[in-house]
């Protein structure tokens, strides 16, 4: 009875374009600045930076504070909007320390977003954007996002947020 030849392992080399392309598989960004590694830093304690509309806006009074099993992060009107985020079931993670935590805002009640404006009527995330709880650090809870929401008055795109909220 003939024995069938063994298959050689890959030569090292073979390989090396297979893990490279693994490696850099999740380095793709399409959340229009949020994702895993938040690129620009977080803003002072107690504010939230963003892009609404193609305009730069800054909002004062950023706070967030659990809400059931989730985490909220809010801001006070500031420069014609307001803004509100949701983490629905983040807040296990947060506590213990486990960040960063990414959060689809799509609809799927994983996450929600909402911006205000100073008048007429709200919009809300429905499909894609995401929400990323960056750190936990001296009760400041940092982070990034970026969404497209809709409303009765039409969509509002929210890009490159970043936020630093105080613990209310």
């Amino acid at each position: 009875m003939s024995r069938l030849p063994r298959p050689s392992a890959p030569a090292p080399l073979a390989a090396a374009p297979l893990l490279l392309l693994l490696a850099c598989a999740g380095d793709k960004d399409d959340s229009g600045g949020a994702g895993a590694a938040c690129t620009a830093g977080p803003p002072a304690a107690g504010t939230a930076e963003a892009t609404i509309q193609g305009e730069a806006w800054t909002g004062a009074g950023a706070a967030w504070t659990a809400a059931g099993q989730g985490v909220q992060v809010t801001t006070e009107t500031a420069n014609g909007w307001r803004v509100t985020l949701v983490a629905s079931s983040a807040l296990a993670a947060v506590e213990a320390g486990e960040l960063p935590v990414e959060v689809a805002l799509d609809g799927s009640g994983e996450g929600l977003a909402t911006v205000y404006p100073e008048s007429g009527a709200s919009a809300t995330a429905r499909s894609g954007g995401l929400l990323v709880l960056q750190q936990l650090e001296a009760d400041v809870l940092s982070g990034c996002f970026s969404f497209t929401a809709d409303g009765a008055d039409g969509e509002v795109t929210v890009d490159g947020g970043t936020f630093a909220a105080n613990p209310l």
